[in-house]
């Protein structure tokens, strides 16, 4: 590595990491003050709630990273706009994308870490923060909850099989239009039943017009399919599972989220769209890392500005562009208007393709 590029990097690295502390302590003092009144009414410990942010601290950083590498890559050139030095460097024949590879080679180390941080650490962790704040930070607030109308359930259930319910109700303990898959240990569907109602009764679902399909390896329907008006469904979930409103996603690893939307292939269009987008998102959201060196570049060349104060703030106004854009349009694929990939990478499109622009016209 060159000298110039040690120098870029030191520089770059040193507000990089008082962003991220003052984000993480930031969102950690918001988050408490939040669930305050929850966690003295709840008589919560301090070991609970320290292992809480501690299971929590992954997926903050994952959020807050991007921005707090914006407004680094800002603050660093703001500072090196402010000495000359860029105007030094290009007089001395080093280009401006030379000047801005450490902070692209910075970002690509931590788009590949998040990555495997996602897959490694996140589902884990996820799991155990949201175990705490339901079972022991929100339990009044979830008990109130569970009363409400549920609808679009779909989770992996025992015995290999995904079960699909369009509503349930648990004041009646009811579930309205399942269907049951049933795999093989190969994934492969062996049997699909679909039932107009089921009740909770005496400890087992009793369902109501019910149609048994046995299926073959090919996917294609055996024989003429079994009819019942009235039986038990043969599964071993209880009301309390139906009870959650969606499946969370972020405590799947990449792959085991791709098995899910495969299994679920033929159940709710609506359920499969929002998954998708959840699933290019795992790699659309960590790109945004490269992205924020482009558009914090671009933008503070094109401002030549000699303020960092000026920088960091202007740095402050694109990251909420950049979100919001991501926002809107992630909403937009989970409802419908927009195909899964361009719901989660547009925004990384756009202000890439911008950044490009604006860099290369400098």
């Amino acid at each position: 590595m060159r000298i110039i590029d040690k120098y870029v990097l030191r520089s770059f690295l040193e507000p990089l990491f008082y962003c991220l502390f003052i984000f993480l302590f930031t969102y950690v003092i918001i988050d408490l003050f939040g669930h305050l009144d929850d966690i003295i009414k709840e008589h919560v410990g301090m070991r609970l709630l320290l292992l809480y942010y501690l299971a929590y601290s992954p997926s903050i950083l994952i959020q807050v990273i991007p921005i707090a590498i914006l407004i680094s890559t800002m603050y660093t050139l703001g500072g090196l706009a402010k000495g000359n030095e860029i105007t030094a460097l290009r007089a001395s024949g080093v280009g401006l994308w030379n000047i801005l590879k450490p902070f692209l080679l910075t970002a690509a180390l931590v788009f590949a870490s998040i990555l495997i941080i996602n897959d490694a650490v996140v589902p884990k962790s996820t799991e155990l923060y949201l175990k705490i704040k339901e079972e022991k930070i929100e339990k009044k607030k979830q008990q109130t909850v569970s009363n409400k109308l549920v609808r679009d359930i779909a989770f992996y259930g025992s015995g290999n099989k995904i079960i699909y319910a369009r509503s349930y109700d648990p004041k009646t303990k009811t579930l309205k239009d399942i269907i049951i898959h049933e795999h093989d240990r190969h994934q492969n569907i062996i049997s699909k039943v679909i039932a107009k109602e089921a009740r909770w009764t005496n400890n087992q679902w009793l369902a109501f017009n019910i149609t048994v399909y046995k299926v073959d390896r090919e996917g294609e329907i055996k024989g003429a399919p079994q009819f019942t008006h009235r039986g038990p469904l043969n599964i071993k979930e209880g009301p309390e599972e139906f009870k959650k409103q969606n499946y969370k996603t972020d405590t799947l690893t990449i792959s085991e989220l791709r098995t899910y939307i495969k299994r679920l292939s033929g159940t709710s269009g609506s359920i499969l769209q929002n998954l998708l987008v959840d699933a290019h998102n795992r790699i659309a959201y960590p790109f945004a890392n490269i992205i924020a060196v482009l558009i914090g570049a671009a933008f503070c060349l094109k401002v030549r500005s000699s303020s960092r104060i000026l920088g960091v703030g202007l740095g402050f106004v694109i990251g909420l562009l950049f979100y919001g854009t991501s926002a809107i349009s992630t909403a937009m694929g989970k409802a419908g208007l927009l195909p899964p990939f361009i719901a989660a990478w547009l925004a990384n499109i756009v202000f890439g393709l911008w950044g490009i622009y604006l860099i290369n016209k400098y």
